[in-house]
């Protein structure tokens, strides 16, 4: 997992530094897209269960309650630090792996998973904004070394960006 601290200061690290950077963003950036589609697919089949139960009849909700349930599921997630480091991904990835069965679940067990897998969607996905933006960075950097053109990214501007994402990583959202 790349730190900030690589990235504050372009104007001090080599071509090959970067590129280092870049490769390494990128496949973590791999890793997490992934995670993403394997919580996307876990929720998806989450909800062919529950629209089956509701179907069958064997659960019953209002449209609005059902609206209203996916809605809180994600309402007020707040985003940490904590939240963003790769162990944590990692223990959602695990996490990910122990889920049983839609059918062999209760109502109870189905409306649960289908809140947490809902805000390790909104973790996942924050963390991959972020890998975006730090590798668009790096990106424009390396392009502007390639093509020898004089410097289109100030430092202070990438330092301020970066101050900007260490900031929001701090306090959440």
């Amino acid at each position: 997992m790349i730190d900030e601290k690589d990235i504050l200061d372009l104007s001090q690290k080599s071509f090959e530094e970067l590129k280092k950077i870049f490769d390494a963003l990128q496949a973590e950036e791999a890793e997490v897209s992934a995670l993403r589609r394997r919580v996307h697919k876990a929720i998806d089949s989450l909800k062919k269960e529950l629209t089956a139960r509701i179907k069958e009849k064997k659960i019953s909700f209002t449209d609005d309650e059902v609206i209203e349930a996916l809605e809180s599921a994600v309402e007020g997630v707040m985003i940490s630090p904590s939240l963003e480091r790769k162990e944590d991904l990692s223990k959602i990835e695990k996490e990910l792996s122990q889920l049983r069965e839609p059918a062999s679940l209760s109502n109870s067990e189905l409306s649960d998973n289908l809140t947490k897998l809902l805000r390790w969607e909104k973790i996942i996905s924050y963390r991959r904004r972020i890998l975006h933006g730090w590798i668009d960075v790096l990106n424009e950097e390396i392009m502007r070394r390639k093509e020898n053109q004089p410097e289109i990214i100030e430092s202070k501007d990438v330092k301020e960006l970066v101050e900007k994402i260490s900031e929001i990583l701090s306090k959440g959202f």
